[in-house]
């Protein structure tokens, strides 16, 4: 809420533990001048040195009516907190980093037993008094430093460098907080990405050794069924040779030309039986060029994904570079636009002043002349014979 220049705040930095507490915890809220607000180049207007003295003087009559409002403020502060019995916090004034402010490690600890829930809602008020404590004390420095420069050196200027820190304090944490979910949902992106990419490539690894174990199969069977014709063909022989044995004489000529085309057929079988394994070595030959291909695609394509997110990444950056500018930008046309408007209402004040002066100066005229008629004062003197004129009048009447 802001009011002729003015701006109602505050509660000490926030930290990241307490975001789920802060509509149960009560706030001490103080008026004080606006100067500004924090943006990614303003935490180095506190060390401008003279120039933001100089900048920040008002006059001595100013300075002791803010800090007579400032250390009444601060006086309800102070008795606030000796009220009941609130624990004795103070508050550390120090601008830390973020990782300065979250590299403690909170030491753990059981808030309640697990018999009753009494002890658990006692440990949780003692929290909300101590946090309500240390804003009290937080809001108490800064106001007691604001007043000791006003009534000593008639600036404000820690008021202006706490309130620089408090910004910059809470857009660090901010920012803190986006950077984190923007980036829990993209590993929960990549995750996924990585599971598909892997779930795709397991189907694919199975198929090819689905066939490689099919073609196995056939091609032992093709064995086994080659080696039963063989022992079939020889023992077709042996029993040939016997039957020739008893019909040499006359059938020596037939059964030669029976032998010869027997081998001819042993040859060709055997032939085919040669032709059939090189078929099936050049087969399994295949599939290991093919399987060896898809393991180099699925690398390619993993080094062509990397380089995508990367780009997507700068991108992101970018993006991110030319909103943060577009911020102080609105942020200058915010405080342009606030400067113009309190000048609009100065140049107002004065005129509805210059209205009053010349209203007081008509009524300070109108009564001088009536007072100048009624005694006969200037050109409004009575002139001689003016008493019997008065009698002729009364005459009248």
């Amino acid at each position: 809420m802001e009011k002729n220049g003015f701006r109602t705040i505050f509660k000490s930095p926030p930290d990241t533990k307490d975001r789920h507490r802060e509509d149960d915890e009560e706030v001490i809220r103080v008026d004080f001048p606006r100067v500004h607000s924090f943006s990614a180049g303003s935490a180095t207007a506190a060390n401008e040195g003279n120039t933001t003295v100089n900048k920040h003087e008002i006059s001595a009559l100013q300075a002791i009516a803010a800090a007579t409002v400032l250390e009444e403020a601060a006086d309800e502060l102070a008795i606030l907190g000796k009220m009941g019995d609130l624990p004795n916090v103070e508050a550390d004034l120090t601008y830390r980093t973020l990782s300065q402010r979250f590299s403690q490690d909170i030491a753990g600890g059981h808030l309640f037993d697990p018999e009753t829930i009494e002890p658990y809602e006692i440990a949780l008020n003692k929290q909300k008094f101590t946090k309500f404590q240390q804003d009290r004390s937080f809001v108490e420095k800064i106001l007691r430093e604001a007043i000791r420069d006003l009534t000593t050196k008639h600036h404000f200027r820690s008021l202006v460098i706490h309130l620089t820190e408090y910004d910059k304090k809470f857009y660090e944490e901010n920012q803190l907080l986006d950077h984190e979910m923007v980036n829990k949902a993209r590993l929960h992106e990549l995750q996924s990405l990585l599971q598909n990419e892997r779930r795709e490539a397991m189907l694919k690894i199975q198929e090819c050794s689905e066939l490689i174990g099919k073609l196995k199969d056939e091609y032992e069977d093709q064995i086994f069924e080659n080696k039963i014709k063989g022992n079939y063909i020889e023992n077709w022989e042996n029993s040939r040779t016997e039957q020739n044995n008893f019909q040499l004489d006359r059938q020596e000529e037939y059964y030669l030309n029976i032998i010869n085309r027997v081998k001819a057929d042993i040859e060709r079988e055997v032939r085919i039986d040669a032709e059939i394994e090189s078929y099936i070595t050049q087969c399994q030959r295949d599939y290991e060029d093919g399987i060896q291909y898809w393991m180099e695609r699925y690398d390619k394509e993993i080094e062509i994904r990397d380089t995508e997110i990367q780009v997507l990444k700068e991108k992101r950056e970018e993006q991110f570079n030319r909103i943060r500018e577009l911020s102080e930008l609105y942020n200058q046309h915010k405080r342009e636009i606030k400067e113009y408007l309190k000048l609009k209402e100065i140049r107002r004040q004065e005129e509805e002043l210059l209205q009053k002066r010349n209203l007081a100066a008509t009524r300070l005229q109108a009564w001088w002349k009536g007072v100048m008629v009624r005694k006969g004062i200037g050109k409004f003197s009575k002139k001689k014979g003016g008493k019997k004129d008065k009698d002729k009048k009364k005459g009248k009447k």
